[in-house]
């Protein structure tokens, strides 16, 4: 069988980060709105954030990819883009403001199209961000993010354990059996 990388966007801990960053962000903050939630989004945010860079990124067919690159490279420039962007938002005005004003605007089109379906218009604003030099104390994180990276870099040969179709006593493989 050919080889198959494992995608940090379906590991278990990305999607539990997604699961609570939904939670803290829709229900906890509006009805706890302190310090500790909005810490909570940040953790789950940075953890998050170069998981899904390295998914994008390996969803890019394999021929297009630069030749000669290590393996981890791409985990790296995840990890490294994430922290200095999450620097220069939470301590820069103008980058903070920036940032604030792209989010938006993607929430707004991303709003937009699913208008029909949610039944209101979908009216543009910008997402509001607290800059607070306090927040990079959540940085440390990205040893997770970096863990996670790690395990998914892995090469399987055979896709049965990915895919849940390997027998548990390993005798005849699930998509084998006939009765």
């Amino acid at each position: 069988m050919s080889a198959v990388a494992r995608t940090p966007v379906l590991h278990p801990t990305f999607v539990a980060a997604a699961g609570v960053l939904a939670l803290n962000d829709h229900v906890l903050k509006w009805a706890y709105g302190t310090w500790w939630t909005g810490k909570l989004s940040d953790v789950a945010g940075v953890f998050l954030l170069p998981l899904l860079l390295v998914g994008l990124a390996r969803a890019v067919p394999a021929a297009r990819r630069p030749a000669g690159r290590p393996p981890h490279a791409v985990d790296v420039a995840a990890i490294a883009v994430t922290a200095v962007g999450f620097t220069l938002v939470k301590t820069v005005p103008v980058v903070d403001r920036a940032y604030e004003v792209a989010v938006g605007s993607i929430r707004w089109v991303a709003r937009s199209a699913l208008a029909p379906w949610i039944g209101e218009p979908a009216v543009w604003r910008p997402i509001i961000v607290t800059p607070d030099p306090t927040d990079l104390l959540v940085l440390p994180v990205l040893a997770g993010s970096w863990w996670v990276l790690r395990r998914c870099r892995r090469v399987v040969s055979d896709p049965a354990p990915i895919l849940g179709t390997e027998d548990r006593a390993g005798a005849v493989p699930a998509y084998e059996r006939t009765s």
